[in-house]
């Protein structure tokens, strides 16, 4: 709470570096101004859309790769070959991204002319939309750690327990899942 509290009242100076060396006090202005910039409003909505959309993608594939591990592939070979090099560094799967989004040599813009759903190459990082885009599915690199955590979580005694219970008293796949598997 501390560093919370501590960043609050130093914004609500002239200079937020160093308000102890008697910067004015300026208690909202820095705040007032901020809503009244429609650029910075801009900035805030597409950072609220973009953490909603890659949090919310991020925990469904998450909860998907767990649930086929879970139930379809049980051996360790599976899981230590194709779910653990998913939980790649970032600053690797950044230069991997620039790579597929490349606008000249870019696997994205090949594969989508070889199937013929465009003619010509895409500049995707250099419109909007694109780039938001490659930007979710570069935060999805996070993936395979969501898999990891989740898969732990569902191969726990006290889960399975709980399952082989609903299925005993005969409740269906989805509501084992919708009950038991997602809380």
């Amino acid at each position: 709470i501390w560093p919370v509290m501590n960043t609050f009242y130093m914004s609500m100076h002239e200079r937020v570096d160093k308000p102890q060396d008697g910067q004015p006090f300026v208690f909202l202005d820095h705040y007032i101004k901020f809503f009244q910039n429609t650029e910075a409003l801009g900035a805030l909505g597409f950072t609220f859309l973009f953490t909603v959309t890659s949090v919310f993608l991020e925990l469904i594939l998450g909860m998907v790769i767990a649930v086929l591990m879970n139930k379809t592939f049980k051996e360790e070979d599976f899981f230590e070959q194709n779910v653990g090099p998913m939980a790649v560094p970032t600053s690797v799967a950044a230069l991997m991204m620039k790579f597929f989004f490349n606008d000249q040599y870019g696997v994205f813009n090949d594969v989508i002319v070889r199937l013929g759903l465009s003619d010509h190459y895409i500049a995707w990082l250099g419109t909007p939309g694109g780039a938001f885009f490659a930007v979710v599915l570069l935060s999805l690199e996070n993936v395979g750690l969501y898999g990891v955590a989740n898969f732990s979580r569902l191969t726990d005694g006290s889960g399975n327990q709980c399952m082989n219970r609903r299925k005993i008293d005969g409740a269906g796949v989805f509501t084992r899942f919708f009950k038991i598997t997602i809380p």
